[in-house]
Parts: C-alpha cells; structure tokens; sequence
C-alpha cells in the first residue's frame, strides 16, 4: 500500500495532496486517482496524435513539461488559451464597460458617461473627456446604455424590403472557398472585402462558444459567410483586434442574418466590443411561421435545403487547436446555408396569410425559391414584427450580475427537493455557504461554476454533512477534482456553518467534567446524550457548556439499581497482576462513603465499594433524561403482614421498607444480546425484587448478611431464614411440607454459558 501511495502521489498529485497510505483504503479514492491518470494518458495520446509535441530547441534547453492540474492554480491558467488575453479577464468587475474606443457607422457620438466610465477603468486616457454634470455615487455600478441606442432607434427598410424576391441558391460546400482569418492583417483584408462587396446585401454569421473552464466563457470561433465564400476567424491571437468588425456588424447597409441571435449579441458584446444594427434572426422567423419539426437551425436547413445537419459538434470544446476537419466542416454549415433559408423566409413572410391553406411554408418551395409568391398586408407585418424583434435583441446590453445565495440555493431546492429528501434549516445555510465559496474560487481561478462543483454534487454534500475530507470524498463519485484539492476548506465551512458562534476547529468541551468511561454496563450506557440548554443565548456563547438535567429523585424504599461491570485494569498500586477483564457490581446512587454497602468483587470476596469498584461508580454517568414515569410519588406505605423474599434483591437500608410494588421504569430490563466477538467467562443474573403474597403473619426479622456464594448466584436456593414459615399448630400443619423451589414464584432459568468468538472479516476496499 505504501508503494501504491508513491506512485498515486507522483502521477495524481492534486488528489493525494496530504493523504497516507491508510487513505487508499477508501474505494472513491482509488477509483478517482485512476481515473485521473487514465485521464492525462488520454490527452497526451491525442496531443502526440495531432503533432502538438514540440522539438528540443537548437540551443539546448531541456523543454518546460507541460503544465498539469496538481501543479495549482497558476499552471491551470497557463495551460488555457484566454492566458493570452488575460490583461481583459475581470472576473470581479461590477460593471461592464466596452472597449469601444472607435465609433463606427455613428449617428450621434460616444456618451459621456460611457467615455468617464472607460477613463476610470482605464481604457482611454482621460485627457479631453469632459466629465458629466449630474453624477451621483450609486451610478458606478448601473449598466451603460448601448452605444449605438440611436442607430437602432433610428433604422429603416425601404420599400423595395417588403417585395418578393428571388432565392440566391447556395453553392456546393466543396465549390465554395473557405479562408482562414488567424491574424491582424488577414482581418483587415477580409473587412475590406464585405465592404466593397456586401453593401446592400446580406451575411451570414454565426459565433462558437465556451464555457466550461472560464468563469464566464469566451468566443472560440466566429463564421461568416457570404453569397460566394466562408470566413472562419480564430480570435485567440487577435483577441484585442477583433473591434474592427464593428465596421461590418454595425453598418445599417448590410443585413446580418442569425439564427437565434440573443446569446451571440451578448457574447459579442462581452468579449470583443462588437455591436449589431440591422440584425435578421431566421430563429424568431421559423417562430412567426410555425415552422413543422422544430425551430432549430438543423431542422430550418433541412427543410428548406434537403441538407442534414450533424449536430455532434454543437458541444464540443472549441477551444482546440488545429481545428479537425469534421469540426471545420460543421463551422461552416451553421452559415454555408443561412443566406438562401434567409432568402425563402423572407418569401414565406411576406406571403403570409390567416387561412392555413395560403400560409407561407405551404405555398411550395418552387415558389419561395422563384419569389413567384404575393405579398399580403398581414405578410408585410409578420415580416416587420420580425425585424423589430431582432432589433430589440440587437438592443440588448451585456450585464454584470451579482450572485444572490439565497436565491439560488431556493431553485436548487426546488430541483432536487421534489425528488429527494429536502433540506433542513441548517443544511440550507449549508447550501448558501457553500454556494458563496463556491463563485468566490471560481472567480479566482477563472473556472465555470459547474467546474468547480456542480449543483447536483452540492446538494448531496449538503445532505450528508460531512466532517472530514475521506468522508467528503465519499459523498460523490466521482468527486470534482477541484472539491478534492479544496476538501478540507469545504468541511471547515461545514462545521463553522453547522455553529455560527464557534471558530472552524471547535474546542474540546466537557473533557474534565465528563472523562472517556473505561467500563460501561451496557451499549446504551457506553453513548451519553446530554441534553442542553434550551436558553437562545447559549448560541452566542462561543465556549458555552453542556448542561446536564439532574436525575429524576426517587423515594427511599426503592431500591437502588445494582450494574453489572465488566472492566479491565492493569496493575494497581503496586501489584503484580496482570491486565485483565474482571467483573465488578456497583451501586449507583448518591452516597457518602460511609454508607457504601458490601458487594461481591471478581474475586468472590465481600468488600466494600473502595479501590476499582469506586472508580468504576465514578465515571459512570447518566446523562440522558429519564422517562417521566421514573420520578415516583410519594407511595402509600405498605401493610404491616406484607413480607418480601426477593431472592438475590439488595437489603434495604435499615428503618426503611420496600414498597408493595416496584413501578416499570425501575424494573430490570431483559438483558440485551452481548455484541459479537465477546466472548462470554461468567454468569449474571439480575434478579428484580418482587413481593410474594404470604399469609398475613408477623413480618421475620431482617436476614443476617449473606453469605458470598448467595450473592454471587441469586438464583440459588435462598437460606431458610429468608423463607417466612407459619406457625406450627394451624390447620394445614398435616400438610406435606413443599420443597423450597415451590415457594419460589419465578421459575428457576438456567443459562447456558456460551463461548461464542467471531472471525475478522477484512474488507478489501476498506
């Protein structure tokens, strides 16, 4: 095992950071540290299979091993592509401000506010800028407005818009020349080349997203397409470059054609500054014509270009690079074919009408690809609804939105608390730390929120609160990678939410008051619940005590109740006896020394409770409250003819006489099953005093002490002084006289001495 940990430790450093050997007992453990291994075999192979392995450089330096997870945050950030770009990675920004320095295809210029904002976050420098007169504090966290508000108030459409015309039919893929934009000067050439081609026209565009290891994602590719070729632009080197389309995408001339456009406006906005006017969304027209199988792009392709779509690359992580060929192929068919659907919506639009019979989608597609239709009234209106619906989405502003625990804490429960058990009050506060933590590391270290710990793995936490960082990773498996490397701030958050008023290591309270027993009676005995104050107030006592509840008082006639110990000691005061398990029986009760009667001790001897049997009786302590029925009233005292013979009960003290009938609660219960692997060395039989029902004679004197055999075995026959005779000379003296064991009323059981030993049963997992 301590060989299986070394290699763990090398190969899986961020599971085994601080483990021992005796951790790789726990299944969840070894099965996620092979799963991690497994994991970064499987990269490498793809790496090596792509041509990503680097040669040794002419100078001879050994080469930098490539950066893995278990080497901490910073090797997780280098190893991302937005690296390149992090002076623009605020994940603790509370407004967003763009970096629009230019504004192109304006109307009306730059806002100041927009302009002060983008001085105090320093993207331009505040020489020139006026600052605006009406500035309050609670505005530096309001959102901008768009900065093109007034060129997409202002857009219009002639007249020539609203007419029928033919569908541009789409070239084959294969005929069709796709180029690649990978850096500065290729943008340029390619925004030159729509501006001097595309006024009047339209293009087709369409955005790749992640967001799986960023906190808020960024765009991984961006398609283009015209009438007669397919732009991909790889934004990872031009990052800060990529405003320039902002001469193209915010031009009133050209039409943009999107297919559900209302994330890729935003993340348009988010990551490079670019803003639509004049934005046509083939999404809200399948919607207006409700189009039959769906409105996706893939069903929208089908139906109109008898081409299907394979959507296996819709999330996949566009982060790689090189591109594969199947991906590059399915980039370019989200825009390949987008114009010429563009083109027959526009004709089913204006061709449609109330009656289904005439609807645009059923007047056949040799019609909408020949503009051979007729537009209606209510035609011309679905088509404007349609274009100020795309402009009201072009008019969206990209908003930074704090996180409210609360809030989502409350939808997680009405996810998964339908369905599996709910979440108390302490463990929702659990949930809500939890869920804080969660964003604030997530923020740090640039990684989503699913990332970090998914809400499902959350929920579970939450409902098994666990203590310790094994049981934690027992809780999910797989468990997250990053909730492993985190495990021990995760149950330090636990427990500090579990008490409010306590620091994350709470202290050891109680440990003079209440030390550990060496020797209890019984499982129940061997587990104290206290019982504590109910005063609110206690809460905020960081170091507050456990009170305890006295034990219910009893009458003086009941007997005290007599525990049968078994105890091991080793040497004492000097003996030469070994350590071993002896029995020992105590009277539990509130004592002076002096009144302490003579018990058996293990070695069959009468001695008074001193030495072990006192230690014994010391640290037994009961702690959990006792049923009411327990706390006796006042009993009516007995009759003077009543006489006991309670074989092996305790001998009331003297003055005192014990009560007709002993209530339940005092009664002996039925001795419990010993665990297993105990093994059994003596007999003990707990007798419960009883009141025999004896003519009503002169109750006998007390008995003499006992002598140790009838102690030691109470159900014996018992001495004939105990036994109350009746007087010679009655009625039934020419009666036989009965045996002994006939006046005993409970029947005389016998236990078989039972060595009973059990085999240890090993775990392999465990």
């Amino acid at each position: 095992m301590g060989t299986a940990h070394q290699i763990f430790s090398f190969l899986a450093q961020s599971l085994h950071q601080g483990t021992k050997p005796e951790d790789l007992k726990n299944f969840n453990l070894l099965v996620d540290s092979i799963d991690d291994v497994l994991e970064k075999v499987d990269t490498n192979l793809r790496d090596a299979k792509s041509g990503k392995q680097t040669e040794e450089a002419p100078g001879g330096d050994e080469e930098e091993p490539a950066p893995t997870p278990s080497a901490g945050s910073h090797a997780l950030r280098a190893a991302k592509p937005q690296v390149r770009w992090r002076q623009l990675v605020d994940n603790h920004r509370k407004r967003f401000v763009p970096r629009l320095l230019v504004k192109h295809n304006e109307k009306t210029p730059l806002s100041l506010t927009l302009l002060e904002a983008q001085c105090k976050a320093g993207i331009r420098s505040s020489s020139g800028v006026q600052a605006p007169q009406t500035h309050q504090d609670g505005d530096g966290e309001d959102p901008l407005p768009n900065p093109y508000e007034e060129e997409l108030s202002a857009l219009s459409w002639p007249d020539e818009f609203f007419r029928p015309h033919a569908a541009c039919r789409f070239n084959r893929m294969e005929d069709t020349p796709l180029i690649m934009v990978r850096t500065e000067e290729e943008l340029k050439e390619m925004v030159e080349e729509i501006k001097g081609t595309c006024i009047g026209q339209e293009i087709a565009v369409d955005v790749e997203h992640h967001d799986f290891r960023s906190f808020r994602g960024f765009v991984c590719l961006i398609q283009v397409s015209t009438r007669k070729k397919d732009f991909l632009i790889d934004p990872f080197d031009i990052f800060e470059q990529l405003h320039m389309l902002n001469e193209v995408f915010s031009d009133p001339r050209i039409v943009k054609v999107l297919h559900g456009a209302d994330r890729d406006v935003l993340w348009l906005q988010r990551d490079f500054s670019i803003y639509l006017v004049n934005m046509f969304d083939t999404g809200l027209a399948t919607r207006a014509l409700r189009l039959q199988g769906g409105y996706s792009l893939a069903n929208l392709v089908s139906h109109f270009c008898g081409v299907k779509l394979d959507k296996k690359y819709q999330t996949a992580d566009w982060r790689e690079r090189p591109l594969s060929t199947e991906m590059v192929h399915y980039a370019r068919a989200d825009t390949h074919y987008l114009l010429f659907c563009y083109d027959c919506l526009k004709n089913a639009l204006l061709a449609q009408s109330g009656m289904a019979s005439k609807s645009g989608v059923n007047v056949g597609m040799a019609a909408l690809e020949s503009g051979e239709v007729e537009a209606t009234e209510e035609g011309v209106q679905n088509l404007q609804a349609v274009l100020q619906k795309s402009a009201a989405l072009c008019g969206q502003v990209y908003k930074e939105v704090p996180l409210d625990a609360g809030e989502h804490a409350s939808s997680l429960s009405d996810r998964f608390g339908s369905r599996q058990r709910p979440l108390n009050p302490t463990q929702m506060g659990v949930l809500k730390a939890l869920i804080d933590w969660r964003d604030q590391l997530a923020r740090s270290i640039d990684e989503s929120l699913n990332f970090v710990a998914p809400d499902a793995c959350l929920w579970r936490v939450c409902l098994a609160m666990p203590t310790s960082p094994v049981k934690l990773r027992s809780t999910c498996n797989p468990l997250p990678s990053t909730l492993q490397q985190h495990a021990q701030e995760v149950v330090d958050i636990i427990i500090k939410s579990q008490h409010p008023g306590v620091g994350v290591k709470l202290p050891a309270s109680d440990s003079k008051e209440r030390p550990a027993e060496p020797a209890t009676a019984s499982p129940r005995e061997s587990v104290p619940s206290p019982v504590e104050s109910e005063d609110p107030s206690a809460g905020e006592v960081p170091n507050r005590r456990v009170v305890l509840e006295a034990w219910p008082v009893r009458l003086e006639q009941s007997p005290r109740p007599l525990v049968h110990v078994a105890a091991s000691f080793g040497s004492w005061q000097g003996s030469s006896e070994t350590s071993r398990k002896r029995k020992f029986s105590v009277l539990c009760g509130d004592s002076s020394e002096a009144e302490e009667e003579p018990l058996l001790g293990g070695d069959g001897s009468v001695k008074k409770q001193k030495g072990r049997a006192r230690v014994i009786r010391r640290k037994i302590s009961f702690a959990s409250p006792a049923p009411p029925a327990a706390v006796i009233a006042k009993a009516p005292e007995p009759p003077a003819s009543a006489a006991v013979s309670a074989p092996g009960a305790t001998v009331p003290e003297t003055g005192s006489e014990v009560p007709p009938e002993v209530p339940a609660p005092l009664r002996k219960r039925k001795k419990k099953r010993r665990r297993p692997g105990l093994v059994e060395v003596s007999e003990a039989v707990e007798a419960e005093p009883e009141v025999s029902s004896a003519a009503p004679t002169a109750p006998a004197p007390p008995p003499p002490a006992a002598p140790a055999e009838a102690v030691a075995k109470p159900a014996a026959k018992p001495p004939a002084a105990a036994v109350p005779q009746e007087p010679v000379g009655t009625a039934d003296a020419a009666v036989p006289k009965a045996p002994a064991s006939a006046l005993d009323p409970r029947p005389k059981k016998r236990k078989k001495v039972v060595k009973r030993t059990q085999e240890m049963v090993v775990d392999p997992y465990l």
